[in-house]
């Protein structure tokens, strides 16, 4: 057959394909790198409709308009987050304000009297020449902690990368949480629209696989809020006894 292609054609014409296609699989590799705080932005904003619509999905199944459902699941986050902060807040500034003045000045001051009854140089033998300084380890380290709060106020000219990346993070969690609640507010359009990048003859098994990751997204998301209920509880069992 003269039209036929040979095989030397048909195999540069194969080898021609796999390199075009390595070279558009490098490109979404290098895109998807550059901008992957996007990605995991969206991800981030994927999981939170998932949880936001679990308790919508709840409440729809009992009847619930579909208006409403979506205000009920919020104050039902928004109630559970304050009792959590409300029930934890207290205790860590009762345990931080317990470290500030009672252990930590307690601890100088087991130091202090160490140090002066000689169980620290028995203990380490190496600060045996420290004794023939004559100096007092309490004006030491009063002295220590002056300077540190004088340095605490020069820190100001370093502190500007710590506020950069504050700001960064909040902003990036605004962005979040704005977005989640645009993918809430009709999540089936924002599907829809994307399965329709994908030709007609594959938009079933798309539909099949959206359909898969959502429920498996979802037993992911119980499954790891039991295992958060369960270690907390014997968390704070154990350290009840």
């Amino acid at each position: 057959c003269i039209s036929c292609p040979s095989p030397r054609l048909r195999q540069n014409g194969a080898t021609t394909r796999w390199v075009l296609i390595a070279v558009v699989v490098v490109i979404l590799l290098i895109a998807a790198w550059i901008i992957r705080g996007i990605l995991m932005l969206t991800l981030a904003s994927v999981i939170l409709v998932v949880l936001f619509t679990t308790p919508i999905r709840f409440f729809m199944r009992h009847g619930v308009p579909r208006s409403l459902a979506p205000l009920l699941s919020l104050l039902c986050i928004l109630l559970a987050a304050i009792v959590l902060v409300l029930a934890a807040l207290p205790t860590l500034v009762q345990q931080f304000a317990t470290l500030v003045t009672v252990i930590i000045p307690q601890g100088i001051q087991a130091i202090v009297e160490q140090w002066q009854s000689g169980a620290i140089v028995q203990q380490y033998p190496f600060l045996e020449f420290a004794e023939t300084i004559d100096f007092d380890l309490s004006t030491l380290l009063n002295t220590l902690g002056v300077q540190l709060a004088q340095a605490a106020g020069q820190f100001g000219v370093s502190v500007l990368p710590v506020l950069g990346g504050v700001a960064d993070t909040i902003l990036s969690v605004l962005i979040m949480i704005f977005l989640s609640i645009y993918l809430v507010a009709n999540p089936r359009m924002h599907q829809e629209g994307l399965i329709r990048l994908f030709p007609i003859s594959y938009r079933h098994r798309v539909r099949e696989i959206f359909a898969r990751l959502d429920e498996t997204l979802r037993g992911w998301l119980r499954a790891t809020v039991i295992s958060m209920a369960l270690v907390g509880v014997a968390t704070w069992a154990g350290l009840t006894v």
